[in-house]
């Protein structure tokens, strides 16, 4: 059951910041050629360190 709690949080974090911009909500540096690589650099860092926290915790 923790395993799986653990990597639905993962998955959740992308989802719903996705799911919020994708809802005609301009993401931060929207139109700008940097915002795209911000946003995926927040997406991929917060997935990482929810995976290395859950890790350590013996969740995942």
């Amino acid at each position: 059951m923790k395993k799986l709690t653990g990597w639905a949080a993962v998955i959740a974090v992308p989802t719903l910041v996705t799911g919020f911009f994708g809802q005609n909500v301009p993401f931060p540096g929207s139109g700008e050629s940097w915002g795209f690589a911000i946003d995926l650099g927040l997406l991929i860092t917060s997935m990482t360190t929810l995976c290395l926290v859950f890790r350590r915790r013996g969740w995942l």
